[in-house]
């Protein structure tokens, strides 16, 4: 489903380690998360992005 997306919005904000954020980028996939726990630390892709807590920091970013 990774390779389906243009791009995965992962709003969390309780998680510490992400690992669905790796494997969207895995499969190629940008991905917009919250400066969340481990979120940071995981997003390696250009494209990608983590961003502050907020659904209009979401839509900015898309």
């Amino acid at each position: 489903m990774y390779t389906a997306a243009d791009v995965f919005v992962n709003p969390t904000y309780e998680d510490t380690f992400q690992s669905v954020n790796m494997e969207a980028e895995a499969c190629g996939t940008r991905v917009i998360t919250y400066d969340t726990g481990g979120c940071a630390e995981t997003i390696k892709s250009p494209g990608s992005a983590v961003i502050l807590h907020g659904a209009g920091n979401i839509f900015i970013k898309l």
